[in-house]
């Protein structure tokens, strides 16, 4: 879209295709052409060498109230015939100029810019400069957003779901040929079953855990959603509408060998897409990495199928896969070093065996739960391993977690 203009206008770079078209006129015919048949609209259309040229040529008062020269005349004396109006210019900025008896953008570059710039805004330069080609700044590349909503219908009316499983695999064909063919994937999209007898409608949304362009993996979660729903009543109609699409990231595949990495995650993306559609998307977690030394803040259960959003370093120590969600009291000696001895009660009551630490952790102070530790792991006499530490400020002693 034209960033400068304030009426809908669309910028095309038009010199590297127009040799498919028989040259630059012929290519602006047909364009032109296009548009009469799509709508009946006969739109105003300029060229020139850089956009802000042809923007303010094709401005639908480029024509008056002076006429441009047309024809072999160069560019900027047609430029400088153009009136003011082309540069829509505010209603103060317009009387301004008015009172200075200027009309056209050729009485505008007459006058110093310095000057221009300090009674009307540097605005009003810099447009000056980008339609003389004195400035040319890129200009952002469009995607456009094209709306997809179809429907398919089907008599007499159904109440199973095998009517509505053929008709969404249709339409999920088509729209995996639409999003493929812009590099989308789909993130959310509605599916609306439409029901005469009642005159109603019921709507299920397709959330697959990562964005997709896949029919198939689409059609696997409607069906999920519709194995358990209990219809309003029979249904004739089935339409499907895009709520939100982001641009796909391909990754590179291996050429000879199986690339095991990608397939894994393609089955877990599958089989969390089932469970969320049997359980709930709330009732499924992915577990994150947290920058946190403190082992319980450590770790985050995000959206299913999420990835840590920071790079975490690694702890050097050793870390139990079971943690206690609260650290256990444990009533334990230890030797004149502060290093664990004997366990004092319970049933691993007894000497225990360091095997590990100590790991000092000083942390949390900024969130008001700081701790200070020394972690051990420790071998029990039944060859347990347990993973202690000492509170540092009051020395009593706690089991955080067990090593399997």
């Amino acid at each position: 879209m034209d960033p400068w203009a304030r009426h809908p206008a669309l910028l095309l770079e038009v010199r590297r295709t127009a040799v498919h078209f028989q040259g630059l006129a012929a290519m602006r015919k047909e364009i032109l052409e296009v548009c009469r048949e799509a709508d009946g609209s006969a739109p105003l259309s300029a060229l020139a060498p850089y956009p802000a040229a042809a923007s303010v040529l094709s401005h639908p008062r480029s024509a008056t109230p002076t006429k441009p020269p047309s024809g072999d005349v160069p560019l900027p004396q047609r430029l400088r015939a153009l009136p003011l109006e082309v540069l829509d210019p505010t209603p103060t900025v317009a009387n301004d100029l008015h009172l200075l008896g200027l009309s056209t953008l050729g009485d505008l570059e007459a006058l110093p810019s310095r000057d221009l710039a300090r009674r009307s805004g540097e605005e009003l330069t810099e447009a000056l400069d980008r339609i003389f080609g004195r400035h040319r700044p890129p200009l952002p590349r469009l995607h456009p957003r094209v709306a997809f909503r179809e429907s398919l219908s089907w008599w007499p009316p159904r109440t199973d779901i095998a009517p509505l499983l053929f008709a969404a695999k249709r339409l999920f064909d088509r729209a995996e040929k639409a999003l493929r063919r812009r590099g989308e994937g789909l993130v959310e999209a509605e599916v609306i079953l439409f029901m005469p007898e009642t005159k109603t409608t019921q709507s299920l949304l397709v959330r697959p855990t990562r964005p997709t362009a896949s029919a198939d993996h689409l059609l696997r979660i409607l069906q999920h959603r519709l194995e358990p729903l209990e219809l309003a009543g029979p249904v004739d109609r089935l339409e499907l509408r895009f709520r939100r699409r982001e641009r796909l990231r391909p990754a590179q595949g291996l050429l000879f060998e199986e690339d095991i990495e990608r397939a894994w995650s393609e089955e877990t993306m599958l089989l969390l897409d089932h469970l969320s559609a049997r359980l709930g998307a709330e009732n499924l977690g992915t577990p994150q990495l947290v920058a946190d030394h403190r082992p319980e803040c450590a770790w985050s259960l995000g959206p299913p199928g999420a990835t840590s959003p920071d790079p975490v370093t690694a702890p050097t120590g050793r870390r139990p896969l079971s943690l206690h969600a609260k650290p256990l009291p444990l009533d334990l000696e230890s030797d004149d070093a502060g290093h664990p001895r004997r366990i004092l009660r319970g049933e691993e009551r007894g000497p225990v065996s360091v095997l590990g630490g100590p790991e000092v952790i000083e942390s949390g102070w900024w969130d008001g739960r700081d701790v200070r530790r020394g972690y051990f792991e420790i071998a029990t006499g039944s060859g347990a391993r347990w993973w202690i530490f000492r509170d540092l400020r009051s020395g009593f002693w706690f089991r955080h977690g067990v090593f399997d």
